[in-house]
């Protein structure tokens, strides 16, 4: 592979551009002894990344009604949003 140093700040980088899905994942370079080339790149997904895929396809409401039940809550949901479907195009 090549420098090490041109490695590290590469992915550095990458981390920057994409710092949200950089959270995801542990990423480490590591050095080929006695040399100044990488010897490998190695990643591993974290455990926010577990937590995060847990919550896909999920959603939260926030409503300031403390008097409904979580089913009337949804069903207003989903009827407000058949609604305001039309006005948007």
């Amino acid at each position: 592979m090549k420098n090490f140093d041109l490695i590290k700040q590469k992915v550095g980088r990458l981390k920057g551009d994409f710092n949200k899905v950089s959270r995801l994942y542990d990423i480490k370079v590591s050095l080929k002894e006695e040399t100044d080339h990488a010897e490998s790149v190695i990643y591993h997904r974290t455990q926010r990344y577990d937590e995060r895929q847990a919550f896909i396809g999920g959603y939260v409401i926030r409503t300031s009604l403390t008097d409904w039940e979580l089913q009337t809550t949804v069903q207003h949901y989903h009827r407000l949003t058949r609604l305001s479907q039309p006005l948007e195009s």
